[in-house]
């Protein structure tokens, strides 16, 4: 953390999955504030990965998130964010969007797996994404935050109108019928690859699944999916495809993410 105050043209930034608990990860929150203060008070950042550290949710003395929320505050350059499994619960979150909306940033990339969401998180970076980010988002990772069907019907209101969106993940939200119902009644227009595992799959229809598989390139459903073993071939904006891929190698190689 002491050598990033050397970096003043520093763009992008990783500590991904290191784990270094809230001693590190206050340490290293320290250092980027520290580099934004020897850089005039405005941030270089482009991207930002800190997958895995833990941030807390701000209302404990020792936690990494206020600093954090400055880092932000001061990075209008930032397109790529990840704060995956950093323990913010949806008080940080919702400070997090502040922070957010205050650096002006434009996002194309945001991973916000593992916060512990839930629906009022899924309305929340809903609304988030509509007034800010709709334009520029290109790949949304929302894993694991028990966003369940309301959560994810909430989101998907405000996805089929994002233009470039490409990439979306909703692995783990205890999606049910009415996950998947939504999923097929809301189709997203620009969206490439569509992930969706570990969503009790096992309970749903076969066709509404299938229907599923046939809206989007790229669509992983079951645990043992691998989009290099999946067929795949773009359907034009409000049709599904029919019918498996005959040349699966040059459909792969069309696809671009």
């Amino acid at each position: 953390a002491t050598l990033l105050t050397q970096c003043t043209q520093l763009e992008k930034f990783g500590y991904d999955g290191s784990r270094p608990l809230r001693e590190g990860t206050v340490s290293l929150v320290n250092g980027l504030q520290a580099l934004v203060e020897k850089s005039g008070g405005t941030s270089s950042l482009v991207e930002l990965d800190l997958n895995d550290c833990f941030f807390g949710s701000g209302e404990e003395e020792e936690d990494a998130l206020p600093t954090l929320l400055q880092v932000i505050r001061t990075s209008p350059h930032l397109t790529k964010l990840i704060v995956k499994d950093g323990g913010l619960e949806l008080t940080g979150f919702e400070a997090l969007v502040e922070a957010l909306v205050n650096s002006g940033a434009q996002l194309k990339y945001l991973d916000v797996g593992a916060l512990d969401l839930e629906e009022d998180g899924a309305t929340a970076l809903a609304d988030y994404i509509r007034d800010h980010l709709k334009d520029s988002l290109v790949e949304l990772h929302a894993e694991t935050n028990t966003l369940e069907d309301a959560g994810v019907q909430t989101l998907l209101d405000v996805l089929v109108e994002c233009p470039n969106l490409r990439v979306l993940d909703l692995t783990e939200n205890l999606l049910e019928a009415d996950g998947f119902q939504a999923l097929v009644d809301n189709r997203i227009p620009s969206l490439q690859k569509l992930v969706i595992k570990e969503n009790m799959e096992e309970d749903i229809d076969g066709d509404v699944v299938e229907t599923i598989r046939g809206m989007y390139s790229i669509v992983l459903v079951a645990d043992d999916d691998r989009e290099e073993t999946i067929a795949v071939t773009a359907a034009p904006a409000g049709e599904v495809k029919d019918g498996s891929v005959d040349d699966l190698a040059g459909a792969l190689g069309a696809v671009k993410i």
